[in-house]
């Protein structure tokens, strides 16, 4: 196989991660592997809480929280089961989910190519890092740290530099620590909302250049105006796609 060590080691972390998480002590978690012609499987599965069946097409999406157990006090999805996908995409292939319901555990395959001719050399040569675009500084501002850190990852995976504010108000003081080229701001966001923060941003002599991009659930037209009229460059609804990201980038 022809992958990446660490970025393989996260999409299986991740998935270990979350079946543990959501599996009742005294569960069982299951790792099997199969090699079907040249493709190779690797599925993670638990009989834990299970997926709501409406919850699966959209799993994957970088705004999707697992749903919890009454008993899960941790809200935290490590690198993010969208970041995962886009990992195993990377590599061409394919991340998918399946579960028979709520109390009925779930399951997690990864299927990665698989070449027999490939041959491993006898000294390993380090890949350059292909990167979109220059690294930036740029500042993520969204109240759920799933979608910050997911949103973080993919933009740290072609080299930017990136900070993270989970309110209006640590974002406005990372700001003028960090002066970043871009923000990515969600608009709905308690206390102070990302209008708010926009137009605080502009008012800086060091915010008048910089990119600001909202990420919403709303997107309707006049939500478009309003985030123009506030300060934004560009608005951006979700669930967002990390390609459409990178291009802007």
């Amino acid at each position: 196989m022809n992958v990446d060590p660490l970025r393989l080691e996260q999409i299986l972390i991740n998935l270990l991660s979350n079946a543990a998480k959501y599996t009742p002590q005294g569960g069982k978690v299951t790792v099997t592997t199969a090699l079907h012609g040249s493709e190779v499987s690797i599925k993670v599965s638990d009989n834990g809480i299970g997926i709501e069946p409406e919850v699966l097409p959209s799993l994957f999406e970088m705004f999707v929280q697992v749903p919890k157990s009454s008993e899960e006090t941790n809200s935290g999805l490590g690198i993010g089961l969208a970041l995962a996908q886009s990992l195993a995409q990377l590599h061409d292939g394919t991340l998918t989910v399946a579960s028979d319901g709520p109390g009925k555990g779930a399951s997690f395959t990864l299927s990665l190519p698989y070449d027999e001719t490939l041959k491993v050399p006898e000294t390993i040569i380090p890949v350059a890092s292909v990167s979109t675009a220059a690294p930036r500084r740029i500042l993520v501002v969204d109240d759920n740290p799933d979608i910050a850190e997911t949103m973080a990852e993919l933009l740290r995976l072609e080299d930017h530099e990136v900070s993270l504010a989970y309110n209006g108000y640590q974002a406005l003081e990372l700001f003028k620590a960090t002066t970043p080229d871009v923000v990515l701001l969600d608009v709905g966001m308690p206390g102070m909302t990302g209008h708010q923060v926009a137009q605080a941003i502009r008012a800086l002599p060091e915010g008048k250049h910089t990119l600001l991009i909202a990420i919403t659930g709303w997107g309707q037209t006049q939500d478009k105006e309003k985030a123009l009229q506030a300060g934004f460059d560009y608005h951006f609804t979700k669930p967002v796609s990390i390609a459409d990201i990178y291009a802007l980038l």
